[in-house]
């Protein structure tokens, strides 16, 4: 048997397959972190341990990440401020990008004029109902933070890999 908020849960397939896309956009976001290390440290071994092994969080992803880019002698002063600022926008993402994968979903109902309102809310981890993020939105502001990211893996891949792959 299935409790009744997983169930009410499971028959929303938009809320579901927006949690899918939050999470393989953030997935993707690691592997563009990965990338882009790769390409610092010349290394593809040492920044897949990086960003993929020694970092169990988001945010610490993120810290290492602005730490190899920081560090980086052969990054111009507008390189490594464009990684530094779109790892700081991605951080400020990671509430939400929780909040959308790990909260327990709650179904609350509600009386209104127009009758018996159904609302799934998240719970947080103090034990609040909260409203959940717009997941939609959420997955369309990674989304544009990647792109921005995949363009300068671009240019960099370009500028100091050349051919080698």
């Amino acid at each position: 048997m299935v409790s009744n908020d997983l169930w009410f849960v499971e028959k929303r397939e938009d809320l579901l397959q927006g949690i899918g896309k939050v999470t393989v956009r953030w997935a993707a976001m690691d592997l563009a972190l990965a990338n882009i290390a790769t390409i610092i440290l010349k290394n593809r071994q040492a920044a897949l341990a990086l960003i993929f092994r020694s970092q169990n969080a988001g945010a610490q992803r993120l810290e290492c990440f602005k730490d190899v880019v920081g560090a980086a002698r052969e990054l111009d002063a507008t390189e490594r401020e464009s990684l530094i600022s779109l790892a700081n926008e991605f951080k400020k993402l990671l509430p939400d990008r929780n909040e959308i994968v790990h909260s327990p979903r709650i179904v609350w109902f509600s009386t209104r004029d127009e009758g018996v309102a159904l609302q799934i809310k998240g719970l947080s981890k103090s034990g609040i109902l909260k409203d959940l993020a717009d997941v939609e939105q959420h997955a369309d502001d990674v989304g544009r933070l990647l792109g921005e990211l995949d363009a300068i893996f671009d240019e960099l891949h370009e500028k100091y890999d050349g051919d080698e792959g």
